[in-house]
């Protein structure tokens, strides 16, 4: 069985070899003329035109039908998966209704379950049209019509009227085409075919560019016609891309032409067929993006997607993005396709290649342009699928769990630096270096930036601390030094510590760990508040606990368990001196509630007739 295998890989080669020299041999000869003039007699007076069209039509079907009895069970499975995908719009057809009739600017989106046929056949043929090895050309001209077809009409309802000459005229090149490879065994038939169809482009997109596009009927603005500006905003870039195309194929029409007019048939049947079939693949693959943008839009809004929270928050943003990565995707897969058309992928590949795997080398480190864009490119995904793991953390896993203050940043910040070092190593091993020497590099440097960087390897192992262990959370109001106020951030070197006024202090790690801090929510995020009270020697003592009680547990940001308390700390010659402890959860307001108590307290003893005595400026500090 190995013997037998080898022998196919080894024909399978040699057959790949063979195609590929073809490939270079009729790339090299387009340059050459290989048919007479079109206004060469002999060309027009060659005989049997109905008799070659028999035979080419006769020939495809004889093909068409062999491929159906190798590749029946693949045409029936293909035939199953376009069943399912209709059967699928049909069903969610019924849930979309109510969610277009509750948000009516969801109607362009749901054209897709609308249209279930049309958006069934063009994912059933764009999915499933590459499983057929070796498709024999009138299967391809059917595939084609199957696809562009559908997408004609489902760009109809998502388009304006300014795209329509645009999507006809190109299921008008199409069928002409088949119509000519019908005819293609004729010269006679299929050149004066070829120059129409090149001509007919020619001028069609000449005009489009000219005078279908460029004047732009733009409607005034007013309350009457905002939508129409709106859905005119929408579609300018789409007008200004079909614009600016119809200028690009402009100069491929006429080379096309021309060459197949002084008998350069094979460069004029590359350069046209590869413009037509790119923009075959352009529209088609345009009405995929919009066809998943709209599958997108509503698996936001169902189950079990909208069960998220970040789902039900982020909506539009999720949308915006996938929107711009589908798209992203779809342009390099034409850039592909149309680079397969033209016959230029594998040399452009092959281009590519030789400038990405150029090494430069210095001493015994060697290093290319890929190394260092694979590098960065797996650096750049560490960052992304950190930021995208700890957003859904934060969104939709910490609030179902009652987890302490300041662990889910903890753990969010744990996990960036996790994975940040993991895709670093992954990063190094694409790039192509050896983690051994690597790791002996990192040691002998080791010492070196130790000492030269000691104090930063200090404030980040420091804030590594501050993590694991929580002395200092997020959010607590805390106290070091002279300055004070809420931790607003612990990062790899330092913390930000948002004060009163809005300022904010950056402290080093350090100095959190190695000093003494001040944490008024370190156990509790209860905060306690002291205010002094002085009334006259001769009042009531009694009476004076038993008002400032009450003023004090009658305001609403004061807790009620502890209870507020009154103490007698000072029996002096001019004065009896109190002090009132109250407690409060709200710790971020206790200056507020330390300046409301003591005008209540100042009101409450002058309301009974309690005297304060006056304050000596000596004694004021």
């Amino acid at each position: 069985m190995q013997n037998r295998v080898a022998e196919q890989q080894i024909r399978v080669d040699e057959a790949g070899d063979s195609i590929r020299q073809t490939r270079e041999t009729l790339v090299d000869q387009l340059l050459v003329r290989d048919s007479p003039p079109i206004w060469s007699a002999d060309l027009w007076t060659r005989a049997g035109i109905s008799q070659g069209i028999r035979e080419s039509l006769a020939a495809q079907f004889d093909g068409l039908n062999a491929f159906a009895e190798r590749n029946t069970d693949k045409l029936i499975v293909h035939f199953l998966v376009f069943v399912f995908l209709a059967a699928t719009l049909i069903f969610l057809r019924r849930w979309v209704r109510p969610k277009v009739e509750a948000e009516p600017d969801l109607k362009q989106a749901a054209v897709i379950f609308y249209l279930p046929i049309p958006t069934a056949l063009v994912l059933a043929i764009l999915f499933n049209s590459r499983i057929y090895p070796q498709t024999p050309q009138m299967l391809g001209a059917i595939f084609g019509a199957i696809a562009l077809v559908p997408t004609v009409i489902i760009l109809k309802k998502l388009t304006e009227r300014s795209i329509y000459p645009v999507l006809y005229s190109l299921v008008v090149f199409y069928f002409f085409d088949q119509l000519r490879v019908i005819a293609d065994g004729v010269p006679t038939v299929s050149r004066p075919l070829f120059l129409a169809e090149m001509l007919g482009g020619f001028l069609f997109f000449g005009w489009l560019y000219r005078y279908r596009l460029a004047a732009k009927e733009t409607p005034e603005v007013n309350q009457e016609t905002t939508e129409e500006t709106t859905k005119d905003k929408k579609y300018g870039r789409v007008l200004r891309t079909v614009r600016i195309a119809a200028l690009v194929v402009l100069p491929f029409f006429a080379v096309a032409f021309l060459a197949n007019v002084f008998g350069y048939v094979n460069l004029a049947r590359l350069v046209g067929d590869a413009v037509l079939r790119s923009a075959y693949a352009a529209v088609v693959l345009y009405a995929v993006v919009r066809i998943i943008d709209g599958l997108i839009v509503f698996a936001l809004r169902f189950r079990p997607l909208n069960l998220l929270k970040m789902v039900r928050n982020y909506a539009p943003t999720i949308q915006e993005k996938t929107r711009k990565f589908v798209r992203f995707v779809a342009l390099a897969l034409w850039v592909l396709i149309t680079l397969e058309f033209f016959t230029l992928r594998e040399t452009v590949f092959t281009r590519v290649k030789a400038i990405l795997t150029a090494e430069l080398t210095l001493g015994s480190l060697s290093i290319s342009a890929g190394d260092v864009l694979l590098f960065f490119a797996v650096v750049w995904a560490a960052f992304l699928l950190s930021r995208f793991i700890r957003f859904a953390l934060e969104e939709d896993v910490y609030p179902r769990f009652s987890l302490s203050h300041g662990i889910p940043y903890a753990i969010s910040t744990i996990l960036n630096y996790i994975i940040l070092l993991v895709g670093f190593f992954f990063a190094v091993a694409a790039a192509g270096f050896d983690l051994t020497q690597f790791t002996i590099l990192v040691s002998a440097f080791g010492v070196g930036i130790g000492f030269g960087l000691q104090n930063i390897v200090n404030n980040f192992v420091s804030g590594l601390i501050l993590l694991f262990e929580r002395p200092v959370k997020i959010g607590d109001e805390i106290k070091i030094g002279e300055a004070g106020g809420v931790v607003r951030r612990i990062g790899i070197r330092a913390s930000l510590i948002r004060q009163w006024d809005n300022s904010e202090i950056i402290v080093p790690n350090s100095k959190l760990i190695s000093e003494n801090v001040k944490n008024w929510s370190f156990s509790a995020r209860q905060r306690g508040i002291e205010i002094p009270v002085s009334v006259a020697p001769d009042a009531n003592s009694r009476l004076v606990v038993e008002l400032l009680a009450q003023a004090a547990a009658a305001h609403p940001l004061v807790a009620e368990k502890p209870a507020p308390q009154v103490l007698l700390s000072e029996l002096a010659a001019t004065s009896l001196n109190f002090k009132l402890r109250v407690w409060t959860k709200h710790f971020d307001k206790t200056n507020q509630i330390s300046t409301e108590l003591t005008i209540a307290a100042s009101e409450t003893l002058a309301a009974n007739n309690i005297a304060v005595p006056p304050v000596s400026p000596n004694s004021v500090s």
